[in-house]
């Protein structure tokens, strides 16, 4: 025991001096960083923000206080002080009551984890979480307004994330990460960054390192969100099919289930823009299948889709964490939750005796953690952007306009339908709370003036009578 607690505590000296050895260059890039977003207008400073967030580790970090803070936490805080003090796009922000839920969401959890952690452990541990969460949506909200901000933004998050994926496809070709030596750094000692395969390829985490889900639902939002710049006079069509099918590959190179099932279920929503009208007597279609299912079938309608998962034994796994938590697992925590449990650094299992510790999903995995106080707000928020998608495509004026939204709206569809199979982790929340931002500005975005009238033209005046008359008819034609 003595010689384990002494190889223990060397491991942990070890990762701090290595951990400190990268402080260095993660100083170097939010300088960096820093330098263009300065420089920068603000929507071309936000993709930067977003390129950090994307292409550096997120557990490569400089540790002020107790917070960890990687390059994108600190770019993110210069770009706001930048917005504040240097423009004048505070002003102009018109709170909404998404907003309200967004912030609502974070402090229910936040109050939920407090009755079963330390007030200093969720301080901490949360205040990272309001670097990676708040802080973005509340970026999106102030610069994104406008439809050439939305286009703009998109544009560059696709420049951003194009090379990411083609080093994910070279990565699962081969199973070498180019950015694999950095694993040794990490500050949290969380990843393990080991070469799996399947079906003949490797599973690519670039960045990420060894975080392969998360690496592919990046791509899985980015795919059917780039067909939205399809017709927008942004790029060539052909431009921004080889775009989409870069971003395919990217997702496909994690070799996941989830992203690939998000892909899926997006492109299917992407191929029904026609039959859009049609949505209400779908969604009932769907309803009355699931309400089969339950009473006609021997398994229940959230069952179906692990049929098509890579592991037939990790898709049931799935569905037994519903069954468990629906079951009688949340007995007594239905309020609050159990606090920091699960399967990872951190997790307290004390009190959590379930026999499904792996939150494989992300609704009961809130709901685990910070109960309904946790889980409510989160919910009400989920049909607010829905809703502003909504709003949206009632304003927009025309195919493009409703095109863009659609496209906004399958990505989102397909997200939260494979997040009923994973939990989002790191960056991929933090993207979420991005996308959600981009949902609340859509509407007042596709809400452009009706084109004004053509001006009335008056004839000149005439001295005879036919000449009066001509002055008294619209372009000088007689009445």
């Amino acid at each position: 025991m003595a010689s384990e607690d002494g190889r223990l505590r060397h491991d942990s000296s070890e990762r701090r001096g290595a951990t400190q050895t990268m402080q260095p260059l993660t100083l170097l890039i939010a300088l960096a960083g820093s330098a263009l977003i300065g420089f920068l207008r603000p929507v071309p400073a936000l993709c930067v923000y977003c390129a950090a967030l994307f292409w550096y580790p997120a557990n490569l970090t400089i540790k002020i206080g107790r917070v960890d803070f990687p390059a994108a936490r600190i770019l993110i805080l210069v770009f706001l002080l930048k917005i504040v003090f240097r423009t004048g796009l505070v002003r102009r922000l018109k709170w909404d009551r998404l907003d309200t839920f967004v912030l609502l969401a974070f402090v229910g959890r936040s109050l939920a984890l407090v009755t079963n952690a330390g007030f200093s452990r969720v301080l901490e541990t949360e205040g990272g979480a309001f670097f990676d969460r708040i802080l973005p949506y509340l970026a999106v909200r102030l610069v994104v307004s406008s439809r050439s901000d939305v286009l703009a933004f998109f544009k560059g998050i696709f420049l951003t994330a194009a090379p990411l994926a083609l080093v994910g496809a070279y990565e699962s070709a081969t199973g070498n990460n180019p950015m694999g030596f950095l694993q040794v750094y990490d500050a949290w000692g969380e990843t393990s960054l080991r070469v799996l395969s399947r079906h003949g390829f490797y599973r690519a985490s670039v960045s990420f390192l060894g975080n392969y889900i998360p690496f592919g639902l990046l791509f899985a939002a980015l795919a059917p969100l780039s067909l939205g710049l399809l017709d927008q006079k942004v790029w060539p069509r052909p431009v921004v099919l080889v775009c989409c099918g870069v971003m395919i590959l990217g997702g496909l190179s994690s070799m996941s289930s989830a992203p690939i099932f998000a892909m899926s279920v997006a492109f299917a929503m992407v191929a029904s823009f026609r039959f859009r009208h049609a949505w209400r007597l779908a969604l009932t279609f769907g309803v009355i299948c699931a309400v089969f299912l339950e009473f006609y079938s021997s398994r229940h309608f959230y069952e179906v889709p692990t049929r098509f998962a890579f592991s037939t034994a990790t898709a049931y796994y799935r569905i037994g964490l519903i069954r468990e938590a629906l079951g009688g697992g949340m007995t007594g925590h239905w309020l609050a939750g159990y606090g920091y449990v699960g399967v990872g650094v951190g997790a307290d299992n004390t009190n959590f005796h379930w026999e499904h510790q792996d939150l494989v999903n992300m609704y009961v995995g809130i709901l685990a953690t910070s109960g309904l106080l946790g889980l409510a707000p989160y919910l009400v928020l989920n049909y607010l952007y829905y809703k502003r998608l909504y709003q949206a495509a009632k304003r927009g004026r025309d195919r493009d306009d409703w095109w863009l939204v659609w496209c906004v709206a399958a990505t989102l569809v397909g997200w939260n339908t494979a997040m009923m199979t994973v939990a989002p982790l790191g960056q991929i929340r933090t993207f979420l709370y991005i996308l959600i931002g981009v949902c609340c500005a859509l509407p007042r975005a596709v809400a452009r003036p009706a084109a004004a009238p053509a001006p009335v033209r008056w004839a000149a005046p005439h001295t005879s009578q036919a000449g009066r008359a001509d002055q008294l008819s619209p372009g000088g034609s007689r009445p």
